[in-house]
């Protein structure tokens, strides 16, 4: 693999969780790149002293890397064909796309300011991450990673300024659908809808 840094967290990255605490901790750093000989492919990996996973896209097929178990990063790692996973799990979008103004297409966006994204994630990830809110935030950061390098790709800069974690029990457990969970969030958080 060819790679280089790829920036996924702002320097001023902030990880707080809802017991109230800010945590500090060593952060993981993601690479992107290529497959040495496969000028079309790319690879996204992320690494952290704890865990490591990623995506590599070669030859038509993408596969993911990561370990057996969320909870359990010191097990063994898998890597597998995207493409052969048989039970994917079925995707209703909820948001209200009706409103949404088009905006004109631009040559390219050289020169844009950074888009700070802020992440906020539940106490069932939390929980699945071993109760860890450092294994949580290097979950979400290897999730990102593919994420921002795509925008990279297209000139668009986006970092994860903050990652909140519950690690206390969240207002959003006893909601079912997706819609509803947004709707609390919206309520929850009147910043969110701007």
């Amino acid at each position: 693999l060819d790679l280089q840094r790829l920036n996924v967290l702002a320097q001023d990255f902030i990880l707080q969780t809802s017991g109230g605490g800010v945590e500090k901790m060593a952060l993981p750093l993601s690479y992107s790149g290529f497959v040495r000989g496969e000028p079309e492919s790319r690879a996204v990996l992320t690494f952290s002293p704890v865990q490591c996973g990623g995506v590599i896209a070669v030859s038509g097929k993408t596969y993911n890397l990561g370990p057996e178990a969320l909870n359990k990063p010191d097990v063994a790692y898998l890597m597998a064909d995207a493409g052969a996973i048989l039970d994917l799990p079925t995707f209703i979008c909820h948001t209200k796309d009706d409103d949404i103004p088009t905006i004109p297409q631009q040559a390219t966006a050289t020169g844009c300011k950074v888009v700070r994204v802020f992440l906020e994630c539940d106490n069932q990830l939390f929980k699945d991450n071993g109760s860890s809110a450092a294994n949580t935030m290097n979950f979400i950061t290897t999730a990102m990673a593919p994420v921002i390098a795509l925008y990279m790709a297209e000139d668009l800069r986006l970092e994860v300024s903050e990652i909140f974690v519950w690690n206390t029990v969240d207002p959003f457990r006893n909601i079912a659908s997706s819609r509803d969970v947004l709707d609390a969030y919206e309520l929850a958080n009147p910043l969110a809808t701007r």
